[in-house]
């Protein structure tokens, strides 16, 4: 299964991990890549100032670059990651979302917007529902999520897995690498013999999305986690990698063992590109660990790393590190597309095999519900498709022979109620087309309605 992907932003430094990551991807192919006007119609070989280890894929050297604007992204792009700068993104991921697009991004506009889901797939996979609400309010056809500031990310797994002892306060100081700056972010004459003990907005965004993302989803609305946050956050010269001391307090009072032991049980996701293990735990004869030159790469820079935990008269203290530009940016937005994609936001036909003898229906809402609830009832996959929308989104038909013979609906809906039956507003209430076939390869029949 292959689904293509676009990229907005393509030539900075987490879009080039972008492209960095979907080399042999199994799952997407990078078929678009945008960037700002002043590239459009060069190559992707000149016009991104490559700055990363290794050499620019060949798939996409020579690919031409876009622009940021949907009306010129491939055919067949079902899915948009988006590295834009805040103030670019706000104003045109809009555009992708109207247009039907699934948008992955790592821009931090809207984070904290109620109705847009901010994820991390070992963490919180069932904040997607948010996309339901976030397309019945903005009646996009498409859907965004988030995900979390690179400081964020780093620190909030680790959290989650503390959790189970009664999370209730959190301070964390980090020394944050001079990449999630971006390239030109911080001068040397800035940062080289120093630290900056100060970064615009880091703090509340620390404080803030680490609330949200260990909140409750009721599937309305997001309550976020009761635990104080404070953070402080400081630019120390090291190339990738934030390293960041956490003192927490808790409810109970676990001894460093059973810290230890939480962070080595917490479990990953069942993705491509979440590792085996998510968080590496250092014991304490290894007080000295972690460290960003040593152990940013672990996971291929896609885990967690703690170490240095110990006891203090409040609580514990611990020191985690994550590579910022992969777990914390790209990385964190690709497995936000993959688990899209494992829970049917971003659709791909059903691999069964299908007769290519066609009927064509016609007719309006009603007709159109008959029509199907008079399918032959030993029918798998039924897809309803509306033009230009991208979501896929799967249900089940509120029918007694469809939840008997547990038939499986997707819809590329933005009023679809996953799980639960047909939305109280109609599927079908502007013109849809829907297709249906036994995957043993009978009749397949197609209509709009």
């Amino acid at each position: 299964m292959t689904v293509q992907v676009g990229i907005l932003g393509a030539t900075g430094a987490v879009g080039q991990r972008f492209v960095q990551l979907l080399d042999e991807h199994p799952t997407f192919e990078l078929t678009c890549v945008t960037a700002s006007d002043d590239s459009v119609g060069e190559t992707y070989r000149e016009a991104a100032e490559w700055r990363l280890s290794s050499k620019i894929p060949e798939f996409v050297a020579d690919q031409q670059i876009r622009e940021t604007d949907p009306s010129v992204v491939s055919d067949g792009v079902e899915l948009i990651f988006s590295s834009l700068p805040s103030d670019v993104a706000a104003a045109v991921e809009p555009d992708f979302l109207e247009a039907g697009y699934v948008v992955s991004s790592n821009s931090s506009n809207d984070r904290m917007a109620p109705d847009i889901p901010l994820t991390i797939p070992e963490i919180n996979p069932g904040h997607l529902g948010l996309l339901e609400v976030q397309q019945e309010n903005r009646d996009w056809d498409g859907a965004l999520v988030k995900n979390p500031n690179c400081s964020t990310i780093t620190m909030v797994p680790t959290l989650a897995a503390l959790d189970r002892f009664g999370l209730e306060s959190v301070n964390v100081s980090t020394l944050q690498a001079v990449s999630g700056a971006g390239y030109s972010g911080v001068s040397s004459m800035e940062i080289i013999d120093n630290a900056i003990p100060h970064i615009g907005n880091e703090e509340r965004k620390m404080e803030t999305e680490a609330r949200k993302l260990l909140g409750d989803f009721d599937g309305a609305e997001l309550e976020l986690h009761e635990t104080d946050i404070a953070a402080s956050c400081n630019r120390i010269p090291t190339l990738d990698g934030h390293l960041e001391n956490v003192f927490a307090e808790f409810a109970s009072d676990p001894d460093p063992g059973a810290v230890r032991e939480a962070f080595r049980d917490f479990e990953s996701a069942d993705l491509h590109s979440s590792p085996d293990q998510l968080i590496k735990v250092f014991e304490q004869d290894t007080p000295d660990r972690p460290q960003p030159r040593l152990d940013r790469w672990y996971a291929d820079g896609m885990g967690i790393v703690v170490g240095g935990v110990r006891d203090t008269t409040e609580g514990t203290q611990y020191n985690c590190l994550a590579h910022n530009t992969l777990r914390g940016a790209a990385g964190a937005s690709l497995l936000n597309a993959e688990l899209l994609v494992k829970e049917g936001w971003v659709w791909h036909p059903p691999t069964a095999a299908m007769s290519s003898r066609t009927t064509l229906v016609r007719g309006v809402h009603t007709e159109a519900v008959d029509f199907l609830s008079r399918l032959d009832r030993h029918s798998t996959w039924i897809n309803i498709h509306r033009p230009a929308v991208s979501v896929w989104t799967g249900l089940r038909l509120a029918l007694p022979w469809a939840i008997s013979r547990q038939s499986t609906v997707l819809a590329r809906s933005a009023r679809a109620q996953r799980g639960s039956g047909l939305s109280q507003r109609s599927l079908f209430d502007r013109p849809t087309r829907f297709i249906c076939a036994k995957p043993s390869g009978g009749e397949l029949i197609s209509g709009w309605g």
